[in-house]
């Protein structure tokens, strides 16, 4: 997914949605995001231990105003792309 499908997507959201990650049989929060030639890595807290709060749809969206909406939306460990996301209670997770 890249980040224009990712913004139409979750334009009318509850911008506190916190942002989590799928790994396997549960989910880890997304702590930081990091910007490639032309990705966006999400990050959680194995990736980057240093950082510990989760990031909210609002931040992610703050820190990414200025990105190119063409950049692909990836996981920082597998390099995959995120194929989309759903919403679970308050959480958003990417898959």
């Amino acid at each position: 997914m890249n980040l224009d499908e990712f913004a139409r997507a979750t334009y009318s959201l509850n911008k506190s949605l916190t942002l989590l990650v799928a790994k396997e049989k549960h989910f880890e929060p997304v702590t930081q995001i990091t910007l490639g030639k032309s990705e966006i890595y999400l990050q959680v807290k194995a990736d980057a231990p240093t950082t510990n709060s989760t990031l909210s749809l609002e931040q992610f969206e703050a820190r990414v105003k200025k990105t190119p909406s063409s950049f692909n939306i990836r996981f920082f460990s597998s390099q995959k792309l995120a194929f989309g996301f759903r919403i679970i209670g308050k959480t958003l997770v990417f898959y």
